[in-house]
């Protein structure tokens, strides 16, 4: 069924094409004479072909002929006299469609005439496709949602399952620690995975052959990259001058989406907030974004995500209580607390970084806790670290996230001195791994 609705597409698409130039060298005259219907019919078969074979080359270049029939019918019904001419070296690469304003960057593909793509490697290279496609996130959950899609492409299960995967992520990451559903670091991305029983890798990659290579090396495995927004749009986030003032903080508007695809120099992209519908990204442009998700300290600042007007973490924590956690979660709380006078700087592990999944989801119907990665809180205000000793290992900071894994650790209230009056201290670990006392005074929900 395959090869005859290929065959059949083949043999239409060069008699179209061939009246297509016939018509470019005779002028409106010959052009005339090819019926509109034949471009339905074009169109018809390609839908049937993109279904049946997904061969991303053939649908692509079977697409333009079909757009450059309707461009000439269109130009003979209105009287155009001048209709530029299909020119037998030029092939494209990409459909040139846009995706939903606002979801993630985009640019149109740029054409090229090398059929095997950068260096030789094979024009088509796919990823696992997301067999679950509606999973459309709320507030900042874009890292779960897309691990999720991704899930659905490598464990052919879960599409039956669709609510038990999608109550399942929500409690994993609930226990891993999340603010407002987000994950700012791939690390721990690959932990909610682990946690429902699938294999997560995290990919290093350098510039955009590194990249390519290592996208090419992930084989059929779901796969996810956290990139930049900003520049989807130039008049998405307001005026000229609010986006220049705005430049250096292309960060706070990092996000995740599925990479399904590496044709060549594109990459298919499924965007948990329009993921009915894939879009091509150079992938150039691509790297850039990835880039650009990252600042000199690798700290997503909450305060300046609110301050700068990006969005508003209120609304985020409402969301990601009300109708992820409670609708969708199971009726899940909070494991970790929010200071809305005081927010959280979470590390930020997004540059360099595709986390790959392989495996099934395990039959445990949900998480075992995370005893040993403590509860996620942060600092309401600066504090030191502390050794076995009480000697002062890190000056911390107000926001640094910490995980507390024992409140009552013997020796827990103790003094600086003779003039230091006693304070009860929690035993933490720090983003970087390493353990100590921090003052409880000085946590957040402690």
């Amino acid at each position: 069924m395959y090869q005859r609705a290929g065959n059949t597409l083949q043999k239409e698409s060069k008699s179209i094409a061939s009246d297509l130039q016939s018509g470019s060298n005779g002028g409106l005259a010959t052009q005339a004479m090819i019926d509109s219907r034949a471009a339905a019919v074009v169109q018809r078969k390609l839908q049937m072909l993109a279904d049946l074979s997904g061969n991303v080359q053939r649908i692509v270049q079977m697409q333009a002929i079909a757009d450059r029939y309707m461009q000439v019918h269109e130009a003979v019904n209105s009287s155009t006299t001048t209709i530029p001419a299909v020119q037998k070296s030029e092939k494209l690469t990409a459909i040139e469609a846009a995706p939903p304003k606002g979801n993630a960057i985009w640019q149109p593909a740029q054409r090229r005439s090398d059929a095997r793509g950068d260096h030789g490697r094979p024009t088509v290279q796919r990823m696992a496709v997301s067999g679950i496609t509606d999973l459309r996130q709320a507030g900042g959950t874009c890292g779960l949602y897309s691990l999720g899609m991704a899930m659905s492409g490598v464990d052919g299960t879960l599409a039956g399952r669709r609510n038990l995967l999608l109550r399942r992520l929500l409690v994993a990451a609930n226990q891993v620690g999340t603010f407002v559903g987000e994950f700012m670091d791939a690390d721990n991305l690959a932990v909610v995975a682990r946690i429902l029983g699938f294999n997560a890798n995290v990919i290093n990659f350098g510039d955009v052959n590194d990249m390519e290579a290592k996208l090419n090396g992930t084989g059929g495995a779901g796969t996810v990259m956290g990139y930049s927004v900003f520049d989807t749009d130039a008049g998405l986030y307001g005026d000229p001058q609010t986006r220049q003032n705005l430049l250096a903080f292309k960060y706070l508007f990092s996000h995740w989406s599925v990479v399904e695809a590496l044709a060549a120099n594109n990459i298919t992209v499924r965007d948990p907030n329009a993921p009915g519908a894939t879009r091509l990204v150079n992938s150039a442009v691509w790297h850039q974004s990835n880039q650009d998700a990252d600042n000199p300290a690798h700290k997503f600042g909450f305060q300046e995500f609110q301050d700068k007007g990006v969005g508003d973490v209120g609304d985020l924590r409402t969301d990601w209580e009300g109708k992820e956690l409670d609708q969708r979660g199971g009726h899940a709380v909070p494991r970790t607390p929010l200071d809305a006078g005081k927010l959280p700087k979470p590390k930020l592990n997004l540059a360099g970084k595709i986390v790959s999944v392989t495996g099934a989801m395990s039959l445990n119907n949900d998480p075992a806790p995370l005893v040993d990665r403590g509860e996620q809180s942060y600092l309401k205000s600066d504090a030191h670290l502390r050794d076995v000793n009480k000697t002062s290992i890190h000056d911390l900071k107000q926001g640094d996230v910490i995980y507390i894994l024992d409140r009552n650790r013997a020796g827990k209230t103790f003094d600086l001195g003779t003039f230091s009056f006693k304070k009860e201290h929690f035993w933490v670990r720090t983003e970087d791994n390493t353990e100590g006392w921090v003052r409880r005074n000085a946590i957040v929900g402690a």
